[in-house]
């Protein structure tokens, strides 16, 4: 199955970043659909519901990936980012509660990769995101987004950065050993340097407002839903509650998963 890019027409960052892509690459093929000209193959189309709300039907299931082009909102400095969607609680922001869509691992990397290159001449950042809102699918899931005001979503310098960094992902066929990661602000800049400068390619990630929610069956989860196979875990381990941190430790261990604390990542230290 071809590779599916998605934007709502609701959302200016995201239409910005459609168009730079279907004047690069696009035939158009309907009212709201182009086929791309990259490597994959790839079908680009526009919803009309909010992104985080597009209904399962809209990406088959066994497609080979889908990328959401988005806008960013917080209160974070001008970025390009990148995530995969899931739901580690309750669904308060599209998708289901509890489910997690098939996070990729290296596209998300190679992403971030170029992002960051095009980030630093237009005065933005490149950043990872941890899993969040919908929505969630069962197939491989990111988002591309600009953020995070207003302005930066009308800014068509970084429409076309995250149009840049989906089409050399998208070309792109590298693949990386895979982590998964726990704890941390939403936005962490130790998960967001291994991703552009080490050799991981970081799948899901859950922030400490998730990580009471911690068990075995939980991490187990989160490895099962990352595409490539998971080799480690990166802790942030000032993070989270110790409590927490005990439990992850001891799930990882009967998973036999080593971890490597976010605090160490390249010192060059093993996975313990």
């Amino acid at each position: 199955m071809p590779v599916f890019l998605v934007a709502s027409r609701r959302d200016p960052a995201g239409l910005r970043i459609a168009e730079w892509l279907a004047t690069h690459y696009g035939t158009r093929t309907g009212e709201d659909t182009y086929t791309l000209r990259l490597s994959s193959e790839c079908v680009l189309k526009l919803v009309s519901c909010d992104i985080v709300h597009t209904p399962s039907t809209a990406v088959p299931g066994d497609a080979e990936l889908a990328v959401f082009l988005s806008r960013h909102s917080g209160r974070s400095p001008p970025v390009l980012s990148t995530h995969v969607t899931g739901n580690f609680g309750e669904a308060s922001l599209g998708g289901e509660s509890g489910k997690l869509s098939i996070a990729p691992a290296s596209k998300m990397k190679l992403f971030l990769m170029e992002a960051s290159r095009q980030a630093e001449s237009i005065g933005y950042e490149a950043a990872f995101e941890c899993t969040h809102h919908g929505p969630t699918l069962d197939c491989p899931v990111m988002f591309a987004e600009v953020g995070s005001k207003l302005e930066n979503w009308l800014d068509r310098r970084a429409a076309s950065a995250v149009g840049e960094a989906v089409a050399y992902a998208l070309e792109e066929r590298r693949s990386f050993p895979a982590a998964v990661a726990f704890g941390g602000p939403h936005i962490n800049r130790r998960y967001t340097r291994a991703m552009v400068e080490g050799e991981l390619a970081i799948g899901h990630a859950m922030s400490k407002h998730y990580t009471h929610l911690i068990s075995e069956s939980l991490v187990e989860y989160c490895v099962a839903r990352t595409l490539e196979p998971v080799s480690t875990a990166l802790v942030d381990w000032k993070g989270m509650r110790g409590a927490e941190r005990r439990r992850l430790l001891e799930a990882l261990s009967k998973l036999g998963i080593p971890y490597i604390k976010a605090s160490e990542l390249g010192a060059g230290l093993e996975a313990r």
